[in-house]
């Protein structure tokens, strides 16, 4: 998405599986106007910056700080990486893979950066080219109707399986997305809708996100 708000004239689209738009100022009453979905997903978002997302403000504040421990404990940095993969998605052996690649390259400290970049550089809240949206159980929801104001959604498909890390855990469903959306787009139209049943959302307890 960052490419097509720097450069939007050579970016045809952009396909993600998170878009989190705040509630719009110049829309007061949308957020009254929710359906029952969006109201959950907006619910489950602010349940994940409530109880689950220190890390990404200890990153984003302080990224130098962690760094240090992260680098020089093995341990340490399996503990931390596992709080955010394995207990969200990643299987034992992806997660590990994760943490050996930091480790043995020396990278732990340098690829919590992007979290202080973010904060530090934000994105703007609006883009203008066309986006699609896929959404996966396991993952962090995106309101639709907040996504709907502030981007132009051409595309949006709710799966039955699969999480935060869809391109691990279910690729064949990522990718079939992101192969309708861009052909959509090559032959000037919406991407259809996949095969199968519609996606029924609620509440997960266990940390605020959406499970099937």
């Amino acid at each position: 998405m960052e490419l097509g708000r720097i450069a939007p004239d050579r970016v045809i689209g952009a396909h993600v599986t998170q878009a989190w738009c705040e509630p719009p100022e110049d829309a007061p009453g949308l957020v009254e106007r929710l359906s029952p979905r969006d109201r959950a997903a907006m619910e489950a978002r602010s349940g994940y910056l409530e109880n689950e997302a220190s890390y990404g403000m200890v990153q984003g504040q302080q990224p130098q700080t962690p760094a240090h421990a992260l680098c020089d404990s093995p341990v340490g940095l399996l503990g931390w990486n596992a709080q955010a993969m394995h207990e969200h998605g990643l299987d034992t052996e992806a997660t590990l893979t994760h943490a050996s690649v930091h480790r043995l390259t020396g990278t732990a400290g340098s690829a919590l950066r992007i979290y202080a970049e973010e904060m530090r550089h934000p994105a703007a809240d609006r883009s203008d080219f066309p986006l699609a949206a896929a959404q996966f159980p396991g993952g962090l929801p995106t309101v639709r109707a907040f996504a709907e104001h502030d981007h132009d959604l051409r595309s949006w498909t709710e799966f039955d399986r699969g999480g935060h890390y869809a391109a691990y855990e279910v690729p064949d469903l990522l990718a079939g997305d992101v192969r309708r959306f861009f052909a959509a787009l090559r032959d000037g139209g919406r991407a259809p809708a996949p095969r199968g049943p519609p996606r029924r959302w609620r509440r997960r307890a266990a940390w605020g996100r959406m499970n099937g």
